[in-house]
């Protein structure tokens, strides 16, 4: 069982997250820093991360332990803090987060 609340889970996830997206972008044929980041944003967007989300639930591909951290981050969020994003998408992407990091701290790198 992982001691850290649900805000951390997603502070470690998102740091996470952010490296695969730019390890996978770094593996691709365009090496333009500026287009590298501007790629990785659409990745790592909030908006997009509600989007992974939503549909890693609708597809039932997340198991069990995994719904549980997500449900620990999306819980412990408080909101937008208005960026361009709606509190239930801002609150969807930090369970995402969260599960990365829990993922992270299993060292379960396949899943």
């Amino acid at each position: 069982m992982i001691l850290l609340n649900g805000e951390q889970l997603a502070y470690l996830g998102d740091s996470v997250y952010e490296l695969k997206i730019r390890t996978y972008l770094l593996e691709k044929p365009s090496t333009a820093v500026d287009v590298l980041h501007k790629t990785a944003i659409n990745y790592t967007s909030g908006v997009n991360q509600a989007r992974i989300m939503k549909y890693f639930l609708e597809q039932n591909i997340l198991t069990e332990d995994e719904i549980d951290y997500y449900k620990r981050g999306r819980n412990s969020s408080h909101s937008a803090n208005g960026r361009k994003i709606s509190i239930s998408e801002y609150k969807m992407a930090t369970g995402f987060e969260a599960v990365f990091g829990y993922l992270y701290l299993e060292k379960n790198e396949k899943r």
